[in-house]
C-alpha cells in the first residue's frame, strides 16, 4: 500500500498512518524527526527509512531515537548482510 504525505508533516497524519497500517515510512531527512514524535501513536509503525545519506552523528542520533521508540532507523542504501542460510551457493 502506497500513502503520499504531504510535504509538510504535521501531526495530523497519524490517523491516515494507522487507517492505512502502514509499518514502513520512506522519508527524507527532515521529516524523520516528526515521524519519530508519531511514533507512540502509531502502533503499526516499525521502521523509517531516510531517503538522504545521514551523517555519522545524525545516523547515531537518530537510531538512538528510533530504538527508544521502538522504530528502526535506516538509510535507504544501507545493507544488511544476509544469513549464512540465505546464502547460496552456484551450481
Amino acid at each position: 500500500m502506497r500513502l503520499s504525505l504531504h510535504r509538510k508533516l504535521r501531526a495530523d497524519v497519524t490517523p491516515s498512518l494507522n487507517h492505512s497500517e502502514i509499518s514502513i515510512v520512506f522519508a527524507t531527512q527532515d521529516h524523520i524527526p516528526a515521524l519519530l514524535k508519531l511514533a507512540p501513536k502509531c502502533p503499526n509503525l516499525r521502521m523509517v527509512v531516510s531517503m538522504d545519506d545521514l551523517s555519522d552523528e545524525t545516523k547515531k542520533v537518530l537510531k538512538a531515537w528510533g530504538e527508544s521508540v521502538q522504530i528502526d532507523v535506516k538509510e535507504m542504501f544501507e545493507r544488511e548482510r544476509p544469513s549464512p542460510s540465505a546464502v547460496h551457493e552456484p551450481r
